[in-house]
């Protein structure tokens, strides 16, 4: 057989106030242990004073001799009685009315508290000052404005409701938490593709821009034959898509072997349209008189 828990020692340091709630809460504790190890009647009486600690030893054998022998009965009953008049309704009372619930507790631990605060109060009717308490002081608005809106619902009823609640919260808290960490990792992926999108785009849009380092027209030469493309040599009259110019200007810087230098009026004359008007053998021609 598994051994059973023992009690602990019953603390008569506490709020004078709360002793006699408990008290009794011990002594309820007793008599199930009583009852779990099948315990007779002459032997609970010391098992009493054994286990309610040096405090209850002391005050036991005090209360003892100021009357009759006692068994387990009278001697329960006696220190009832003793941390009774430590209890002040009118206190308890008020207690009640201040307690709410607790970020860290449930609605049955709350209703569970409400109902010890209650014992020691002087209440025409308990279950409806518990009631109007456990409504007001509850954690959850939506608990509170569901509760209200159906009037008259049992005590029962409520917290069936809060249970529910609580419940759907914590499914839902992980729920999001599941499709919170799905959208991280898709804006990620698709930022990793915006910037593919973007880089090929540059490239692209670099190549269809690009221009000759040599001449500064357009490149690759449009209309101009591949043997000629190694000719090309850097001029003032850039951008000229002039393919006879070209031609006849490279030949003639090949002759010379030395760069060539548009002059003055060449670059007027280019500025001016005259490149694209007169064409490129007559402003050779006048530059030669």
């Amino acid at each position: 057989m598994a051994s059973i828990l023992v009690l602990e020692p019953f603390v008569v340091d506490g709020p004078p106030s709360a002793l006699a709630a408990q008290w009794k809460e011990w002594v309820d504790r007793l008599e199930t242990y009583f009852a779990a190890t099948a315990l007779d009647n002459d032997r609970r009486r010391p098992m009493l004073l054994h286990l309610g600690g040096a405090a209850i030893h002391k005050l036991g054998r005090s209360v003892a001799k100021e009357g009759p022998p006692y068994t387990y009965q009278t001697l329960k009953q006696a220190l009832t009685n003793h941390f009774e008049p430590l209890a002040n309704p009118d206190y308890e009372s008020f207690l009640l009315r201040q307690a709410w619930q607790l970020p860290y507790e449930s609605v049955d631990t709350s209703y569970a508290r409400l109902k010890d605060l209650a014992k020691t109060c002087t209440l025409v009717d308990v279950e409806d000052e518990v009631r109007a308490q456990f409504i007001q002081g509850c954690a959850s608005v939506k608990l509170r404005e569901h509760i209200l809106q159906v009037p008259g619902m049992s005590m029962v009823n409520i917290l069936t409701l809060g249970r529910s609640k609580e419940l759907s919260k914590v499914c839902a808290a992980h729920m999001e938490a599941a499709l919170q960490t799905q959208v991280k990792v898709e804006p990620v992926n698709a930022a990793a593709a915006a910037s593919v999108d973007k880089r090929r785009f540059r490239q692209k849009t670099t190549m269809s821009l690009r221009s000759c380092y040599s001449c500064g027209g357009p490149f690759p030469h449009q209309g101009i034959p591949f043997s000629l493309l190694g000719m090309c040599r850097p001029t003032t009259a850039q951008h000229c898509s002039i393919y006879t110019h070209l031609r006849e200007l490279n030949m003639k810087q090949s002759r010379k072997r030395r760069k060539r230098k548009c002059s003055g009026r060449e670059a007027r004359d280019w500025k001016g349209g005259a490149w694209l008007q007169q064409g490129p053998l007559s402003l050779l021609l006048r530059r030669r008189k």
